[in-house]
């Protein structure tokens, strides 16, 4: 790997333990659980009888470089969960804006389905299987040719 790329993931997995760390010490806010949390969801998400699509990712800042990449990975992902809007349910999951009880809920998420990067994208059958795991970056042509098979 080239010293660039080594020190652009040490800056971005800094920042990350940072985030968490932070977000440690903040005090817990005592909210009502909403009906858009996390975890309801993604319990609508494994209850439905369509096939869905999560996306793990973050809204980067700390480098022009990673900003640039996480800025055309998420719109790029963003456009797939428009162009299948209605025959996948899709579920964005930017992991810098999650609470305390959410990143424990994502992290039994990424357990559950075997995702062990971010970004990644997750896509699962009608039946709630997963069907494939694409993490880092992705070729949009291949990932369409795998939603529309699910679809079949």
């Amino acid at each position: 790997m080239k010293k660039r790329n080594i020190i652009i993931i040490s800056i971005v997995f800094i920042l990350l333990i940072t985030i968490f760390t932070v977000k440690i010490f903040k005090q817990k806010e005592n909210k009502p659980i909403s009906s858009t949390d996390l975890k309801t969801q993604y319990n609508y998400i494994k209850t439905s009888s369509k096939p869905s699509l999560i996306i793990f990712s973050y809204d980067a800042d700390c480098c022009e470089s990673t900003k640039k990449f996480f800025d055309e990975y998420n719109s790029s992902a963003k456009q797939l969960m428009k162009d299948y809007e209605g025959k996948f349910i899709s579920l964005f999951i930017n992991i810098g804006t999650l609470n305390d009880n959410e990143e424990e809920i994502l992290l039994n998420i990424e357990k559950e389905n075997d995702v062990s990067q971010i970004p990644s994208l997750l896509i699962r059958d009608s039946s709630g299987k997963p069907i494939e795991v694409i993490e880092g970056p992705f070729d949009s042509d291949e990932v369409r040719k795998i939603l529309n098979e699910v679809i079949k």
